[in-house]
């Protein structure tokens, strides 16, 4: 195996057939083809679907151009700009983060993230699913909580807090929460996640309890239940990052200071997932540690 083969297999993959690769080489058909199938030889695996009339990547096609491609992308800007002493990140970098952290943490950080690296293209995809970091062509993800076990490389961004919060004026308007077992009297917004949905864990040095809830409205969005809660719709569990600043001006009231309160889960964090493989772009670098940098607290 080598670079001018993987350079050819990529471009085979992209034009769907030997003739156009052969043609843009000034070579014949069959010296594209024997290219391929040495490739394929060394990594003893078939990388192409073959008929008389198609020809098409097979699973571990598709698996191999996905791998290869960020590799390919920065050989090619270090050859472009190696002779002129210099390394500027630049390339497409597709990041993915939930839309409520999207939406709070990071937009806010964009701005400077460009001025700092121009040459880098933005693809941010924000979404409360999880996407598959291989087949969506993922370089960098955030992801929060418990981590499956995954084939993965993780690096914590930062732990989170959840605090039990309210509006001032809801709190005031309703029934007292002096303790725990008042949760019952009042409405409660959950997350529609299996940790969150029916039992809220509240802990300290002391105690633990798992308190069995009926929520009278469950999201998945975040920032969306942030909202409701600020107009008066009742009592959530809210992350520090969220919250910390409506806190802060008083727009929500923090209740049950001195219990540590989460879902079941307790490994409570935001993580920072990467493709399983041991080379990594220059883009994907420096966005990494940027995040690092700013979020990582």
């Amino acid at each position: 195996m080598n670079i001018d083969q993987i350079q050819i297999f990529k471009a085979v993959y992209h034009a769907g057939n030997f003739a156009s690769v052969a043609k843009a080489r000034n070579v014949a058909p069959s010296s594209i083809s024997r290219s391929v199938s040495k490739l394929e030889a060394s990594l003893s695996v078939r990388l192409f679907h073959r008929t008389t009339r198609s020809l098409s990547p097979t699973e571990e096609g598709e698996l191999f151009f996905q791998r290869i491609t960020p590799f390919l992308e920065e050989m090619d800007h270090f050859t472009d700009h190696v002779a002129k002493g210099k390394m500027t990140p630049s390339g497409r970098l597709r990041m993915t983060a939930s839309v409520s952290f999207g939406q709070k943490a990071i937009a806010p950080l964009l701005a400077s993230f460009q001025r700092l690296y121009p040459h880098i293209q933005l693809d941010l995809i924000f979404s409360d699913g999880q996407l598959d970091l291989i087949s969506d062509r993922i370089d960098l993800a955030l992801r929060h909580g418990k981590l499956e076990d995954s084939s993965l490389t993780a690096r914590k961004l930062r732990n989170v807090e959840y605090f039990v919060v309210a509006s001032p004026h809801y709190l005031k308007s309703g029934p007292a929460v002096n303790a725990i077992e008042d949760l019952k009297n009042h409405s409660l917004l959950s997350f529609d996640y299996r940790e969150f949905r029916n039992i809220w864990l509240f802990q300290n040095r002391m105690d633990r309890h798992e308190v069995p809830i009926q929520p009278s409205m469950t999201m998945t969005n975040a920032a969306a239940m942030l909202e409701a809660v600020k107009n008066d719709a009742g009592i959530a569990l809210l992350p520090d990052w969220l919250v910390d600043s409506e806190l802060e001006v008083g727009r929500l009231v923090r209740i049950f200071e001195t219990w540590t309160v989460s879902g079941t889960n307790t490994e409570n964090a935001i993580w920072i997932l990467l493709p399983s493989r041991r080379y990594l772009p220059h883009k994907t670098r420096v966005m990494r540690d940027f995040l690092l940098k700013h979020l990582s607290f």
